[in-house]
């Protein structure tokens, strides 16, 4: 039941990713592609922040696999996996859920002003006590009560902030810390998708990046190189930019990066690798403080 649900919820997360930017579905739907994990990132605060979105998704049955900090932009991230993830295939297994965010302590005293009154703006407690009834409900076979799980968490994932901030508050919390002032206009949203390129298809990550640029006109990420990692840490990942959209707030316009979607080439840890647990299945740090400038107008 549980897995039905995580399944049912990701479906519902790539299907919102991708109505807000369409321009990947070809890409995903015409390659051989395998989704390898998603992120949000996230304001810290009561209703908010990593500890918070880990309850949520620890109830339906996902469990911690690791943890790491980039300390350019103060942020905290963790990532989990379904009970199964290990010995599913790399193109049956549910993405990794990575969730994201920052020191508060690190910031001045008006930074974290303007995060706490955002925060209460838009957050809203979660009431688990309601999910967890119905997580009762879809265990004795009430379909409707899996069906509204899958809803209320999604919803909630990607609720949008009722109040954006002013132009001056923007800028002010975009000039301490870019990412913080990404969340600051969109939320909790999903900021990426990651999906594995599978060797079936292309040779290297390298070759697939050659062919995205070459047939879908995308616009890579090039900080750091346009490959970060490699075999020797166990990992490789690429990303496009995300696209360049104006947000209008009352009293301005600010130019931003939508949502981007990353490339993942994990390196088997064993021969003939099948499942998950074949692969290296974790992140690392440095390669992510790149990945993650996707979303940084250029």
């Amino acid at each position: 039941m549980t897995y039905r649900i995580r399944k049912g919820l990701t479906h519902r997360l790539w299907s919102n990713y991708i109505k807000a930017a369409p321009e990947y579905y070809g890409i995903f739907s015409k390659e051989k592609l395998a989704m390898d994990h998603f992120a949000i990132i996230d304001f810290t605060s009561k209703y908010s922040g990593i500890d918070y979105l880990k309850e949520i998704f620890k109830l339906i049955g996902y469990t911690e696999r690791g943890a790491g900090y980039l300390p350019d932009k103060q942020n905290n991230f963790m990532w989990l996996s379904s009970p199964e993830f290990s010995e599913k295939s790399p193109k049956e297994a549910l993405p990794q859920p990575i969730i994201a965010d920052f020191c508060n302590d690190k910031f001045s005293k008006s930074t974290r002003k303007i995060i706490e009154k955002y925060s209460k703006c838009n957050y809203q407690n979660f009431d688990l006590t309601m999910i967890k009834s119905a997580m009762k409900d879809a265990e004795e076979g009430n379909q409707l009560a899996e069906h509204y799980v899958v809803d209320v968490i999604s919803g909630h994932l990607n609720s949008k902030f009722s109040e954006h901030p002013t132009l001056k508050e923007y800028e002010a919390v975009k000039e301490e810390n870019q990412l913080l002032a990404w969340i600051l206009l969109f939320g909790r949203r999903i900021n990426h998708f990651g999906v594995g390129v599978c060797p079936e298809s292309h040779s290297s990550l390298e070759n697939f990046n050659s062919h995205v640029q070459n047939n879908y006109n995308a616009v890579m990420n090039k900080e750091g190189g346009l490959i970060k990692g490699g075999a020797k840490c166990g990992i490789e990942q690429s990303s496009t930019m995300g696209k360049v959209i104006e947000i209008k707030l009352e009293d301005g316009v600010v130019k931003t990066n939508d949502s981007f979607l990353e490339f993942v080439w994990r390196y088997p840890v064993k021969p003939s690798p099948k499942a998950m647990k074949d692969y290296y299945m974790d992140f690392i740090p440095v390669n992510a403080d790149r990945v993650i400038e996707s979303l940084f107008v250029k």
